[in-house]
């Protein structure tokens, strides 16, 4: 495994007009990770259930759906994941792209992270001959294992955009008659924003796991994938358990100011005020993603502490943790391909509001901060 390349990343913000950035250094080093690296709905986590919430849509634009309606089962031999599927040549994106008779999405072209989108594959072609077969194929951001539902060869399926960037969704329809070689339908882009004042998004790889894309668990009541988890604090107030015993509580795993699996909804201020953190996903079978929202009221001035946790492996060994953070939609540091193993706790950063200032830590010999072994006394890891 390669180690990661430390990039530094200061975008202009979009509110305010301030910069978001960080000294280097090796104690607390400013930095980002540029690397490949990759919840579901509901899953039940250790001695917690979280459900996932759906993100409201940024772009509340419509895209008009004409074509009419028809069963969602597919006809004819194929896959059944569009990443299986190998076009029969280049897509032809003059073909009624975003038009009645091409593909159409139901949300339009912007939405919020975590939005399921439903994408609408025409029932004829241009010149009128019935369709018989539709295959979907999606090319998504890195960290993304979403798939098509109920499948990529419905007419009308669904797909979660469950990482934040762009997905190009490609269509290939087959008609009716001998032949039956599919044909592009065209292409449809769907970009997932932030959306939120803060926003902090966790995936992994387990090298180990070789369906990332299976839920659940098995017969013998095992995880089918690990379960890495996200946290980010409110550091002025929060205590925990001081684990590795020098004075300080960690912070990690407080029964209030700690947002995590089994805090999911916090109450951190008033209670006239949305400002509020949100764990909208906790996912326990694989890759993710984990994301946290907050949106700090007028005001505020707070500093959130950022963590990883493998709280367990389930067998599958390592994983490479990503962590990616918005600062009103733009990325402002990135760390990919961290290494973990069973019960690491990686403290990758800090926050500081209202600059958005973000300081990714280090430890003294400038490799990532990472204490191995954490065992959480009160979940009785």
């Amino acid at each position: 495994m390669r180690a990661p390349t430390l990039l530094l990343l200061i975008p202009l913000l979009a509110a305010g007009g301030c910069l978001a950035g960080s000294e280097g250094g090796t104690a607390d080093a400013a930095a980002s990770v540029d690397t490949a690296s990759t919840l579901d709905a509901a899953d039940t986590h250790g001695g917690g259930t979280q459900g996932g919430d759906t993100a409201q849509a940024i772009d509340t634009a419509q895209v008009e759906d004409t074509a009419p309606a028809a069963d969602t089962d597919t006809v004819g031999p194929g896959p059944d994941a569009g990443g299986g599927f190998v076009p029969p040549g280049p897509v032809d994106e003059s073909v009624c792209t975003d038009c009645a008779t091409g593909i159409s999405v139901t949300e339009g072209h912007t939405v919020g992270v975590l939005t399921r989108v439903h994408l609408i594959g025409p029932a004829t072609t241009a010149d009128g001959a019935t369709i018989v077969d539709w295959q979907w194929v999606v090319d998504a951001p890195t960290g993304s294992v979403s798939l098509f539902a109920p499948s990529a060869r419905a007419q009308r399926p669904t797909f979660e955009l469950n990482v934040v960037g762009r997905y190009r969704f490609t269509l290939w329809v087959t008609e009716a008659g001998e032949g039956r070689i599919p044909k592009s339908a065209g292409a449809y882009d769907v970009d997932a924003v932030a959306g939120d004042a803060l926003l902090v998004e966790l995936t992994w790889h387990t090298p180990g796991d070789g369906d990332e894309s299976d839920e659940g668990f098995n017969a013998f009541g095992e995880s089918v994938g690990s379960d890495v988890d996200l946290h980010v604090n409110l550091s002025r107030f929060a205590n925990g358990f001081d684990l590795d015993q020098n004075g300080v509580p960690d912070g990690w795993f407080d029964d209030r100011w700690d947002c995590f699996w089994s805090n999911p909804h916090p109450n951190w201020g008033a209670e006239t005020l949305d400002d509020d953190p949100g764990l909208d996903r906790d996912d326990t079978d694989g890759a993710g993603p984990e994301v946290t929202r907050i949106t700090p009221g007028d005001g505020t001035v707070e500093t959130y502490e950022i963590g990883v946790h493998y709280w367990d492996d389930w067998g599958f060994g390592e994983a490479l943790a990503t962590v990616r953070i918005y600062v009103f939609d733009e990325l402002v540091a990135e760390v990919t391909d961290v290494r973990l193993v069973n019960h690491d706790m990686w403290e990758v950063a800090s926050v500081a509001w209202p600059s958005g200032e973000v300081t990714l830590h280090a430890a003294e010999d400038g490799t990532q901060r990472i204490r191995h072994d954490y065992w959480d006394l009160l979940f009785g890891l």
